[in-house]
């Protein structure tokens, strides 16, 4: 196995492992986002969504 057959493997199973955890759509703007540092271009972001408070303990 060379150097670059083991980083391209690793990546590609770093995408699978995201894709089951987070879907297609994650892994697919972690590609396009990559792309576009590399062209200097904007990056593609979601909105951020806010937590709501937990009680804790159920009480507080």
């Amino acid at each position: 196995m060379t150097a670059q057959t083991f980083k391209t493997y690793g990546l590609q199973q770093a995408y699978d492992v995201l894709s089951k955890h987070y879907g297609s759509r994650t892994v697919y703007m972690l590609k396009e986002n990559a792309e576009s540092i590399i062209r200097g271009e904007a990056l593609y972001k979601e909105r951020p969504e806010r937590i709501e408070q937990t009680k804790f303990l159920g009480i507080f």
